[in-house]
């Protein structure tokens, strides 16, 4: 907070009340979040912190609640019934495991290259009972490239996890689980900086979404996406 204030501050000082209105809201809002579901995930950890191979993970750095807010809204179940899966790729500290929980998903999967942050994944998920609408939780230590996708999978988060090959070897088992298991996955896509939708013509974006993101110029963009065969 004591970062987004003083940034807050600077803008102000350049007489930029946009910027600064922007800030103090967002701190506010992640805050207040974070409090509310009684978890600790704010912090940004680089990729040598996290013992993982630096050419292909990125740095852990949570994904905004304004964002999450933003992607659930749109692909959010609307009952059990609806027997809907998320993944999450990448799931960190779980605060989208978390978000995604006080929805009435039938499970959620978070699946963690990293034996520190699923640690803490777990510690956070086991606190964050309240406003709880799903109950089957699974945080499983995988590496991506050798994660089958399950054929229970509905809807699959990103948020910029890993590039490269990891990427394209998991857009790949996406594709074969496709095959095993005719249905439409939804994707959300958050900073698809690393992925080229124009290599896999069977995902189409059907809603582009930017949002304020600080120290990003342009905020940071979502992609909602559906993968058919």
């Amino acid at each position: 907070m004591s970062w987004t204030l003083r940034t807050a501050a600077n803008a102000l000082r350049r007489g930029d009340l946009k910027s600064a209105y922007h800030l103090c809201a967002w701190g506010i809002r992640e805050q207040y979040f974070e409090r509310s579901y009684g978890i600790d995930s704010a912090r940004i950890v680089s990729v040598p912190d996290l013992r993982t191979d630096p050419s292909v993970s990125e740095l852990y750095e949570p994904t905004s609640y304004l964002i999450l807010n933003t992607v659930f809204s749109r692909i959010k179940p609307k009952a059990q019934s609806d027997n809907e899966v998320l993944l999450d790729i990448g799931c960190g500290m779980g605060r989208a495991v978390v978000a995604a929980a006080t929805y009435p998903y039938s499970a959620i999967i978070g699946i963690e290259i990293s034996e520190d942050l699923l640690h803490i994944a777990r510690q956070n998920v086991a606190r964050s009972t309240r406003r709880r609408k799903c109950h089957d939780i699974r945080l499983e230590r995988r590496d991506a490239l050798e994660y089958p996708l399950p054929d229970e999978v509905t809807t699959i988060f990103f948020y910029n996890p890993f590039r490269g090959e990891t990427l394209r070897r998991f857009i790949e088992n996406i594709g074969q689980s496709l095959i095993r298991r005719h249905r439409t996955i939804t994707i959300a896509f958050v900073n698809p900086s690393h992925f080229n939708v124009a290599e896999y013509p069977w995902i189409k974006v059907i809603e582009e979404i930017n949002r304020f993101y600080p120290g990003r110029e342009g905020g940071l963009t979502i992609w909602i996406c559906r993968a058919q065969l």
